[in-house]
């Protein structure tokens, strides 16, 4: 995974499928959202964002964490 930031533009980021990353860019991010949930522990999920509760709350209504 390169990140949004380190494909050069020729035959990097402009050569590829826009839907394609998009869809990689959403799972890094879910992936991440689930990997820091993991880490915490006792009060620091207070620090989670309402982003990533709303994240969680929709992969938890899902069955899938």
């Amino acid at each position: 995974m390169c990140g949004d930031n380190r494909l050069p533009d020729a035959g990097g980021v402009l050569d590829q499928d826009a839907e394609l990353m998009r869809t990689v860019r959403v799972a890094r991010n879910i992936y991440s959202v689930v990997d820091k949930l993991g880490n915490m522990r006792g009060a620091q999920i207070h620090r989670l964002t309402t982003g990533e509760r709303r994240l969680i709350r929709w992969l938890r209504d899902g069955g899938y964490v």
